[in-house]
């Protein structure tokens, strides 16, 4: 019990069909879990997930951050090791 803290990584290849050319992108995300109360199963999540382009392409992603997402909410475990996250998404 108590505060946890995650990082995620992801490094991806993006196609298009039709078009010969390769994105590459990076994704970051920051989770971070707050219990509701003291033992309480229920948590406060926030998390950060940055998507940075590695890459131009001709069918139109660009280089650089061109994506932040942003979530609040709350997070209530589920049966066989899974969750429930809900909350808002920006």
């Amino acid at each position: 019990y108590g505060t946890v803290i995650q990082g995620r990584t992801r490094l991806e290849e993006r196609f298009v069909e039709g078009d010969d050319d390769v994105g590459v992108r990076l994704r970051q995300q920051i989770r971070v879990e707050i219990p509701v109360e003291r033992k309480s199963l229920t948590e406060f999540l926030v998390w950060n997930e940055t998507f940075y382009g590695m890459n131009e392409t001709g069918w139109g992603q660009g280089d650089g951050v061109y994506q932040v997402r942003n979530f609040a909410g709350f997070t209530f475990p589920l049966p066989e090791k899974a969750t429930l996250d809900i909350g808002y998404l920006n």
